[in-house]
């Protein structure tokens, strides 16, 4: 069987370790939310800003996620770094800045610092960082496990510094919106094992243009199966192997070619002019790569590379679902693709 590359996780039921190794994260004074985007909301509605900086590279979803305050933008380059330091004499000590860790590389924290001592409130946006080691600077930090495991929802908001006590406020998920999102990682689990093609795909559609944004908590599923039921070292490790893989054949489109020890990757992040016939062509041959992210008008124009980096940007897989002879395929098929 061809095994497809991407997409969704399964939701993961059965071969479970009968004890995980325990996610970081889950041992800081943490918040276990819905998703990331209600994570983010919280922040926003509790902390009232008067602006909340963004990246001008980030996905479109997390606008939607902010209430009530005026937006504004800062420079990302096409190497994902911020380009300019300029915006920061903007900064007043009501705002809130978000910064966001991407692919599992972490944020410089310098610039946090320099946030910081302007009087901002610093949130990180680690959704795509949940495994990766780092010196953290922010005042709230931002996870996002379904980016990484197959768990139906959730969203882990961290903060050392400030309290975390409005638990018993948030309400459980709504049931009809779950019920989607369990049951498209049950078909994407019977797809695995079975390789017949399903619905899978449309109904993750479904419940990702459904998902919901408010006071909602993690599912007792989700946080059960981040608590006792994951191998996160070994996870963490095969990402590395395959990415490192990856690189030394695709070293010349990779984003970032060296992968630091103290990373572990979302994915493998290329960045080429051909970027849609080579997608195409991989699509084709059941190799999924995203696009993280495409901006539209999301992002005034005027932050020119962003928007350069929307059009030729894709994530190659590499996540702990695959090994040495499924990186082949995806080096091949994209190769094959940049041919034609």
């Amino acid at each position: 069987m061809n095994t497809s590359i991407g997409g969704m996780f399964a939701l993961q039921r059965e071969g479970l370790p009968e004890n995980g190794n325990g996610l970081l994260v889950l041992k800081q004074p943490s918040l276990l939310m819905v998703n990331a985007r209600s994570a983010l909301w919280l922040l926003a509605r509790q902390l009232k800003p008067r602006k909340v900086w963004l990246p001008s590279f980030l996905c479109p979803s997390m606008i939607s996620a902010i209430e009530k305050a005026e937006i504004a933008f800062y420079p990302i380059s096409k190497t994902l770094e911020v380009s300019s330091t300029s915006w920061l004499d903007d900064l007043d000590q009501s705002d809130l800045v978000v910064f966001i860790d991407y692919f599992g590389f972490p944020v410089n924290p310098l610039i946090m610092n320099m946030a910081k001592r302007k009087g901002a409130t610093v949130v990180r946006d680690a959704s795509q960082s949940l495994l990766s080691l780092s010196t953290n600077e922010a005042d709230f930090t931002v996870y996002s496990p379904r980016k990484f495991f197959g768990v139906p929802d959730g969203g882990i908001l961290v903060s050392e510094k400030h309290a975390l006590d409005i638990v018993d406020q948030l309400n459980p998920p709504p049931q009809h919106w779950w019920k989607t999102a369990v049951h498209a990682g049950e078909l994407r689990r019977r797809f695995d094992l079975e390789g017949e093609e399903n619905l899978w795909f449309s109904v993750f559609q479904d419940a990702e243009s459904k998902s919901p944004i408010g006071p909602y908590r993690m599912s007792r599923l989700s946080e059960n199966l981040l608590r006792e039921h994951v191998d996160y070292d070994v996870s963490g490790q095969q990402r590395k192997d395959n990415y490192r893989y990856l690189a030394s054949h695709l070293g010349n489109e990779a984003i970032y070619p060296i992968l630091p020890d103290m990373v572990v990757p979302l994915g493998f992040p290329v960045c080429i002019p051909d970027r849609d016939q080579v997608r195409n062509h991989l699509i084709e041959n059941k190799v999924f790569p995203p696009i993280h992210w495409e901006l539209g008008s999301t992002v005034p124009k005027t932050f020119s590379q962003s928007h350069q980096l929307s059009k030729s940007i894709m994530t190659l897989p590499c996540d702990q679902r695959y090994n040495v002879k499924h990186m082949q395929r995806v080096i091949y098929h994209f190769q094959n693709g940049r041919s034609i």
